[in-house]
């Protein structure tokens, strides 16, 4: 069973549901995920600057490595839901395309069915 259509059916206008793309949300996306690499490096450079120093304990540039490893994965998975929310949107945009024109391709099967039955 295939789901791609076999013929381009002009029933259902483009102009009432136009493709998106949602950019603003990709770029957040990227901005997002820019974060997320710089706050690892931020709490890198200050673990091995605080460990480095020796005149402190350790235990702030622990800290920061373990906060820059955490707002990583927090920022690394926003800009993943991020993506997967505009995935979702388009592809129910699709389907929404997709059974809408199936519906209107049925309705004109069924009205020519019944002229033909009329015209007997």
């Amino acid at each position: 069973m295939s789901l791609e259509l076999k013929e381009k059916s002009k029933v259902v206008d483009s102009q009432f549901f136009p493709k998106v793309h949602y950019p603003a949300l990709r770029s957040y996306s990227r901005i997002f995920r820019m974060l997320a690499w710089l706050s690892l490096i931020i709490g890198v450079f200050v673990f091995f600057a605080v460990v480095m120093d020796g005149h402190t304990e350790p235990f702030p540039g622990i800290v920061a490595l373990l906060f820059g490893v955490f707002s990583n994965v927090i920022f690394q998975t926003i800009s993943e839901l991020l993506k997967v929310f505009t995935d979702i949107s388009i592809s129910a945009r699709e389907i929404l395309i997709h059974m809408t024109e199936k519906d209107a391709r049925t309705d004109l099967l069924s009205d020519s069915d019944t002229s033909e039955v009329d015209s007997q």
